[in-house]
């Protein structure tokens, strides 16, 4: 009887646990799913990873029955979802140590942050790329999480991918913090990243992007 009780114990425990980081990032991988058949298309998604442990998920598109791209072998995802920091971008300084990259930043006038000196280098021989920048929190409130977007499109603004991640950052107004960060996909020379805010929450003020429209000014672009 006792030992029963136990394992109830520890079974209550974990279920709270893991109520309490899940809790952190609510409905994160259903809508992810759907940004995937967003972005892809339906039956175009090679691949789909989501973890609400790290608040993080990721996809890749291909090309069958009909699907208008299929995805280079190097941007197909890894294991591995990294924690990350992400921010919003506003009039980003951007550039890419790689080749040909090119970086650009959906508007959002109604997200009060900023990320300066946006740029992505590339470890070829590994096949990682990292994503560096700078962010400034400009509202007048203290600054609790945020969710960034980052898609991939090759050279003939085809989508090739996405992930989604979200971070705990604790920056106060006016406040900036320089940001590097492994991601899911390696960016191929020729491709274009883009990338736009998700979601923020501040002391103030919680804010969640409409994620079609934001995904169609992204195909756009």
């Amino acid at each position: 009887m006792k030992i029963t009780k136990i394992f109830a114990c520890i079974a209550f425990s974990v279920l709270l646990s893991h109520l309490g980081w899940s809790s952190d990032c609510p409905g994160l991988c259903v809508q992810s799913r759907t940004d995937a058949i967003t972005l892809c298309g339906s039956g175009c998604i090679n691949s789909y990873s989501c973890s609400l442990s790290t608040c993080t998920c990721s996809f890749s598109c291909r090309t069958i029955g009909g699907c208008p791209h299929a995805p280079t072998a190097s941007i197909l995802l890894r294991d591995h979802l990294p924690n990350v920091e992400l921010a919003s971008l506003h009039n980003p300084e951007t550039q890419s140590s790689a080749s040909n990259i090119k970086l650009d930043v959906v508007p959002q006038a109604e997200v009060p942050l900023a990320v300066r000196n946006l740029s992505v280098s590339n470890d070829w021989g590994r096949q990682v790329s990292t994503l560096t920048y700078t962010i400034k929190n400009e509202s007048a409130s203290h600054l609790r999480a945020m969710s960034m977007m980052i898609a991939l499109f090759n050279d003939r603004n085809e989508p090739l991918g996405a992930e989604v991640l979200r971070e705990d950052l604790g920056l106060n107004p006016g406040e900036e913090r320089r940001v590097q960060s492994s991601l899911s996909h390696y960016v191929d020379s020729g491709q274009a990243v883009r990338i736009a805010f998700t979601s923020y929450r501040t002391d103030a003020q919680t804010w969640t992007a409409e994620h079609e429209q934001l995904i169609t000014s992204m195909k756009r672009r």
